[in-house]
């Protein structure tokens, strides 16, 4: 009864570092990347693009609370189209002259030395 265990119990763990081996797979080949090491550059186009996939599908559901219009002119965005970028949203202002909140398209105000601000 024990030698039964025994073998039982060994032929178990060496299923089970057969499996792991098996899962391992071949080696990985090494990606060289446009964005590696210090001076590593970003396709600019590729950016831009994933900023309309996130304009048009994820931003219905995630806002990006950390993110200042100013930022996107590191994905090459001139300020013409930041501003054109920002009016597209509305924000709460007010209280107008009846004391209520409204709505007005965003606006960027410049600030010497950091691109543009929102306001």
């Amino acid at each position: 009864m024990r030698k039964a265990f025994l073998s039982a119990a060994g032929a178990l763990l060496l299923g089970l570092v057969g499996a792991a081996q098996a899962a391992e797979g071949p080696a990985l080949p090494h990606e060289k990347w446009s964005f590696d090491g210090v001076f590593g550059t970003y396709d600019r186009a590729a950016l831009q693009r994933g900023f309309q996939v996130y304009q048009e599908v994820c931003s219905a559901c995630h806002g990006l609370d950390h993110l200042y219009y100013r930022d996107l002119s590191a994905l090459g965005y001139s300020p013409e189209q930041i501003a054109a970028i920002a009016s597209q949203k509305q924000v709460k202002d007010g209280p107008n002259d009846e004391g209520e909140m409204y709505d007005r398209p965003h606006t960027l105000t410049p600030n010497a030395g950091r691109g543009t601000r929102s306001r």
